[in-house]
């Protein structure tokens, strides 16, 4: 019986030995305090694309007179509207019907081009998409709105600080949600 005593003894103290966990709190102390830093910094920025000066002055310009605003909403049924609002509160509609499914992309580019050579001095447009709409569609939206395509030719504005004609084939370059809340 003093064996098996003896045995049992030995394996409880076997069994109750101490963890060291200072190395692993250490660990915690330094690294919560750095991940806490890092989501502060974490922000969403813009990315600006390289334009022309005239150009970023131009819609420097467009932003502070908003002369004419441009909104185009994008629907879950890949229908669109390009809603055009004057600073008088005069409101017109155009209406895209899909084409197979999908957004009907040359179309809405056409009618893009249409509205930059009635409102040239006008650089931003606001995308409403529906909270269903694929952001590969968004996008493709977007890149029919940012450029004229060779093919079609430029379209000519006043810079407001030299007096001169300038020629570009940017029609909304600045382009903005305007469903998007910011934090």
């Amino acid at each position: 019986m003093g064996r098996r005593r003896l045995v049992l003894k030995q394996r409880i103290e076997d069994s109750t030995f101490d963890l060291n966990l200072a190395p692993m709190l250490d660990i915690m102390v330094s690294l919560i305090p750095m991940l806490l830093l890092s989501i502060a910094f974490a922000k969403l920025v813009v990315l600006d694309a390289p334009v022309p000066q005239p150009v970023a002055n131009a819609i420097e310009n467009d932003k502070k007179e908003r002369t004419v605003m441009l909104q185009l909403h994008l629907f879950n049924n890949r229908t669109a509207k390009l809603d055009i609002i004057d600073k008088g509160g005069r409101r017109s509609n155009i209406s895209f019907s899909s084409k197979e499914g999908t957004y009907d992309l040359e179309t809405i580019h056409q009618k893009l081009i249409d509205v930059k050579k009635m409102h040239t001095q006008v650089f931003t447009v606001e995308i409403f998409p529906e909270e269903g709409v694929a952001y590969k569609e968004i996008v493709a939206v977007m890149d029919e709105a940012r450029s004229a395509r060779k093919e079609e030719g430029e379209f000519q504005f006043i810079d407001k600080e030299s007096k001169q004609a300038v020629k570009t084939k940017a029609m909304f370059p600045n382009i903005t949600f305007g469903n998007v809340i910011e934090g």
